[in-house]
């Protein structure tokens, strides 16, 4: 036996649809990459106890490390927006999207889990594009339960459209370059539609063509696929920037790649469409092609597959806010405990060797105790904290006042302004911050503010033209409401 063996390091992806779990697991012990597991399962129709059985058995099979298990999210199951904000600082841009959530979705902020990455920023024009990912909170739970009924967790919970960007940096040479390109994921049901700019996600859509259509009738499949890239590109060049695309990559299901692989497929658009095989570049051990071969033609494994390749970190990570704060609490707590046994050994070593040639066993004693005080006031901080993260999830459930004022201000507000911040006192003031382009959106905003049951004395404290560019301006303002009866809104009911 060998006592030196490097033990196997295989990473995990798992994807969990309305229809199918898929499971895929590569082997990157020696820094080469090559496919060890690949399983899928139909479970159409079951209860999550029935798919956690599924699972269960798919655990008896191949071990599954928690450490290296990323959980793909379908595309299908997120909405994702690519928005324009007037602001290049990363704070502000994070307040302004926390507050366009509820406009993109109509869910409230708390059902959902969003995420937001910063593509592009115009220097000279002050502006940010940034794409949203929003997921409601009931559809990432409903997986970590089904994780949870076979014993296991993970902390990595992305987006299938990463996975597909990810798969697209190994197999496409000049994926870095200046012009866009268009990459399509076709799975079982569905496929993945999304734009790649400079190495970054700019547009994404989820569309109802899958390798099943083909199936049932491939002429009617290649002329809906044909459709929807125009669609696509369309929509892309309205809601993002006037740019030629030139190129779009199809992978995905073996099935379709092979038919469009004999076909032509026609486009006014002028754009050069190819496919390529999902495994193409990857080493897959033999027993596993053949069984894919046999039975996975149909299916998409590059939601799962790009997670794994490349970086460790997800650029966006829809694990629930709750589980991070669990986390950083443990973090924090484990940091101060072996501070606190560090400031207890440190301290009792090095005064042990000095009071034994200097000091008496008592003045050893006291200097121990002294120590141990200091222990306390950490101990004290920690249960401090505790205390303190038992009353915010205990504030979560709630629905307070401020939540009423918040949506007052939604409904009243104006699509052309734009809210960097809200600040409650908690008794009788608020106070709005933003931008517009046109200075009459500003007092019509205050007139209807001043219109509505939860405010009165609405003021403009300022407002001020700034210039953004050479040539176009915004107003910042700031806007000053007192709330009536200090809190307390009588029904009119």
């Amino acid at each position: 036996m060998n006592l030196f063996r490097k033990k196997r390091k295989i990473v995990t992806g798992l994807e969990i649809s309305n229809r199918w779990i898929k499971l895929i697991q590569i082997d990157i012990t020696k820094g080469s990459k090559e496919i060890v597991c690949l399983i899928r399962k139909d479970i159409k129709g079951l209860s999550i106890e029935d798919i956690a059985e599924r699972i269960k058995s798919i655990t008896e099979e191949v071990k599954i490390d928690p450490l290296l298990l990323f959980v793909s999210m379908p595309r299908h199951s997120v909405t994702t927006r690519t928005l324009e904000l007037p602001s290049m600082d990363p704070e502000e841009i994070r307040d302004m999207v926390d507050l366009q959530i509820g406009k993109q979705t109509p869910y409230s902020s708390e059902d959902v889990i969003s995420n937001h990455q910063i593509i592009s920023s115009e220097g000279t024009e002050g502006y940010s594009r940034v794409v949203l990912a929003i997921v409601h909170k009931d559809i990432v739970q409903r997986q970590l339960d089904i994780l949870g009924k076979v014993g296991l967790k993970t902390d990595k919970v992305g987006l299938s459209s990463e996975g597909l960007l990810r798969w697209g940096e190994l197999n496409y040479k000049e994926a870095s370059r200046k012009k866009p390109y268009i990459l399509i994921d076709v799975d079982y049901n569905d496929s993945d539609f999304e734009v790649i700019l400079e190495g970054k996600l700019v547009f994404s859509k989820s569309i109802s063509v899958g390798a099943v259509n083909f199936k049932n009738n491939k002429e009617e499949a290649l002329d809906k696929l044909k459709k929807e890239i125009n669609r696509f590109v369309y929509d892309y060049q309205n809601a993002v920037m006037n740019q030629d695309i030139e190129k779009a990559i199809i992978t995905g299901a073996d099935l379709v790649v092979d038919i469009l692989s004999g076909e032509y497929l026609p486009n006014e658009l002028g754009i050069t469409i190819k496919g390529k095989k999902q495994f193409e570049n990857v080493t897959i051990a033999r027993e596993k092609i053949q069984d894919f071969q046999r039975k996975g033609d149909d299916i998409s494994f590059i939601g799962c597959f790009g997670l794994l390749s490349g970086r460790k970190e997800l650029d966006i990570n829809f694990l629930p806010r709750e589980i991070v704060l669990e986390k950083e609490v443990k973090k924090r707590a484990k940091d101060i405990y072996i501070a606190g046994v560090l400031l207890i050994l440190v301290p009792i070593f090095i005064s042990g060797i000095f009071l034994e040639r200097v000091y008496s066993k008592k003045l050893y004693l006291d200097e121990i105790e002294n120590r141990l005080k200091r222990i306390t006031g950490k101990t004290d901080k920690l249960s401090e904290m505790i205390e303190q993260i038992k009353l915010i999830k205990k504030e979560a459930g709630t629905s307070p006042f401020s939540l009423d004022l918040l949506f007052e201000v939604y409904k009243t507000i104006s699509p052309a302004l734009y809210l960097i911040s809200i600040s409650y006192d908690g008794a009788d003031e608020l106070t709005l911050r933003g931008t517009s382009e046109v200075m009459a959106e500003v007092f019509q905003f205050v007139k209807s503010l001043e219109e509505s049951k939860y405010f009165k004395n609405v003021k403009t404290k300022y407002a001020n033209v700034r210039k953004v560019g050479k040539e176009k301006e915004v107003v910042d303002f700031e806007i000053v409401c007192e709330v009536k009866n200090g809190g307390k809104v009588e029904n009119k009911d």
